[in-house]
């Protein structure tokens, strides 16, 4: 008892108070409290005598009554014991001091070690806490990592329906038949040409490679329910192509031209601006007069004969881009509607989506290496940066074996100057390959 009445004398002329590091709670003079100093980590700390071990009683060793290890010397008032003198008790060190820093002070006396066998399970304790709440950090910070991902490709979600929202859609209405037909990937000129045609007029459409011509052709057959013929010409076609021959044994050899110019329908003739002379002859009495001069005889045009050329000049002569390209008769000019074809880029990107849910990068990579490229100062020549190569690279991309570089070589760039190759890429480099995979991967199977 005599030990911890120094304890209680010594704390109880302590004026401050502090919190266990333990259990938090309050460490006061008032109540006497025991406590003991010593090391967590790097922090110094005081504990209850309760937290440490509630089941053992502090012994002088365990306890270190003095000043507060490397808190500074402490100037003691002595505190004698009954009995004992004032020198006595300056002599053993006993007392409590003010020092430099804060802490309890020995008067000068020599200090004792503290033995922290007691305090293990304290410590413990507070390790664990730290290692869950370490662990809670790092779950955390891995969420929002995922968190973060998920907003991104949230964002190109939206971006890319929002885009992709803005293709035109047409509604065909047949009252005769009482049927609807929905039209949800057509090009934005398509309401246009659809209506020409309805009112029977000739149509030429002229624009950039692979912009879907011809295929909008074929929709606005498929859109009428009328029969559709397709035709590509070049320098060397001739016009028996359209007319058809006589065989060797007398058989008239008829054309696609001639079952639809006589049963009614759509007929498309491709790359009009690549035709001979003779084959713009052919096409102008054609529908010009109403009735066409086959080899075996004339016919007469079907009340539903519609004719859509295209072509990527207006028919106005060669092209740096399309050296080859020919002026159109003007008497055939004069007898077609003459209609640009632009690209559209939200209907590409739809029909990339419909291919690879993934490519919106590889959409955007294409487009903005398109823009770069038609700028007045880029000096680039000879490119690719067509809605054909933003749908095939997409198709493509769900492939893991054909790289993303080898896919921008074969479809964009085709063998261009590497000079500009590389002015391209410094702009506008090629997406990381993994955000443009298609989640359905096709795999090539290779033989062994």
């Amino acid at each position: 008892m005599a030990e911890q009445k120094k304890r209680k004398a010594f704390i109880a002329s302590q004026e401050d108070v502090c919190e266990c590091c333990v259990c938090g709670q309050e460490i006061s003079a008032a109540k006497s409290h025991y406590f003991a100093w010593g090391k967590v980590g790097t922090q110094t700390v005081r504990m209850h005598c309760d937290c440490a071990n509630p089941t053992v009683e502090p012994t002088n060793e365990e306890w270190q009554v003095g000043r507060n290890p490397g808190q500074g010397q402490g100037q003691g008032k002595p505190v004698e014991e009954k009995g004992e003198s004032l020198a006595d008790a300056i002599a053993k060190g006993k007392g409590q001091g003010q020092g430099e820093g804060q802490g309890e002070g020995n008067g000068g006396g020599e200090d004792k070690p503290v033995m922290w066998s007691e305090f293990s399970p304290a410590i413990k304790l507070i390790d664990d806490e730290l290692t869950k709440v370490n662990k809670r950090v790092d779950k955390a910070g891995s969420e929002f990592k995922n968190v973060s991902s998920d907003l991104k490709s949230l964002r190109d979600d939206i971006k890319n329906l929002k885009i992709a929202g803005n293709v035109t859609q047409v509604e065909i209405v047949d009252r005769d038949k009482n049927v609807v037909k929905n039209l949800d990937t057509v090009h934005f000129i398509f309401p246009q040409v659809l209506a020409y045609v309805q009112e029977g007029v000739h149509v030429y459409l002229h624009g950039e490679k692979g912009g879907g011509k011809s295929t909008l052709a074929k929709q606005v057959a498929d859109a009428l329910g009328l029969n559709y013929g397709y035709i590509s010409l070049n320098a060397l076609s001739s016009a028996s192509l359209l007319t058809g021959f006589m065989s060797a044994s007398g058989q008239f050899v008829s054309t696609e031209f001639r079952r639809i110019y006589e049963n009614g329908g759509v007929f498309c003739i491709d790359e009009l601006d690549n035709a001979a002379a003779n084959v713009l002859t052919a096409i102008n009495g054609a529908i010009a007069n109403e009735v066409a001069a086959f080899a075996d005889c004339n016919v007469p045009m079907h009340k539903d004969f519609i004719l859509i050329g295209t072509g990527n000049t207006p028919l106005r002569g060669a092209t740096p881009e399309y050296p080859e390209r020919r002026k159109g008769d003007e008497s055939v000019m004069d007898r077609l509607a003459f209609i640009e074809m632009p690209y559209d880029k939200a209907l590409e990107r739809k029909l990339a989506l419909q291919r690879n849910e993934n490519s919106g990068a590889w959409v955007d990579w294409v487009q903005n290496v398109r823009a770069f490229a038609a700028k007045a100062d880029s000096g680039i020549r000879g490119l690719f940066a067509t809605p054909r190569a933003v749908i095939f690279g997409a198709q493509l991309l769900n492939n893991p074996d054909i790289k993303i570089e080898a896919i921008a070589d074969s479809s964009v760039f085709k063998g261009i100057n590497p000079s500009m190759k590389d002015k391209i890429l410094k702009e506008y480099p090629l997406p990381k390959a993994g955000d443009v995979r298609g989640k359905k991967q096709l795999k090539v199977v290779k033989e062994a």
